[in-house]
């Protein structure tokens, strides 16, 4: 799981990257929007719902694997069933990115606008309170 605003810059610039011919406008992520490749307008609120439907949240059946705590999140998850003990700390090593698109004024923009962010994605606003403390990231 990724936080809100980490997760839309991402899509952003993946879609940037994907699809260039595309006029891809940053302000559409004010409301956790994005142009994907097919022309449609992604919103962050419809991937979150697709990737934990509301009545798996709400079962309580729920582990996440948080990005930013992986290998305790991955660790907590899997000790039961694996020897995570025996995983090499490399192994745990962080992953990049691999878009190799920037686009500065979408960082700005989206960190400038979290509060009105989260309010345009109720629903990965609930999803991230439930899993994450309060505090809000800072993008790169």
């Amino acid at each position: 799981m990724r936080r809100l605003p980490d997760w839309l810059y991402s899509r952003h610039t993946f879609e940037m990257q994907r699809s260039p011919a595309l006029e891809h406008n940053p302000e559409h992520l004010l409301t956790g929007r994005f142009f994907e490749q097919t022309r449609a307008l992604g919103f962050a609120d419809h991937y979150m719902r697709k990737y934990l439907p509301p009545d798996l949240l709400d079962s309580g059946a729920v582990r996440v694997i948080r990005v930013e705590h992986f290998r305790q999140d991955f660790t907590a998850a899997f000790r039961d069933f694996l020897p995570v003990e025996r995983i090499p700390e490399q192994d745990f090593a962080i992953m990049r990115n691999r878009t190799r698109t920037t686009d500065d004024n979408a960082r700005r923009l989206i960190q400038t606008n979290l509060e009105q962010i989260y309010r345009s994605c109720p629903y990965w606003a609930d999803v991230e309170s439930r899993f994450y403390s309060t505090e809000r990231t800072v993008l790169p």
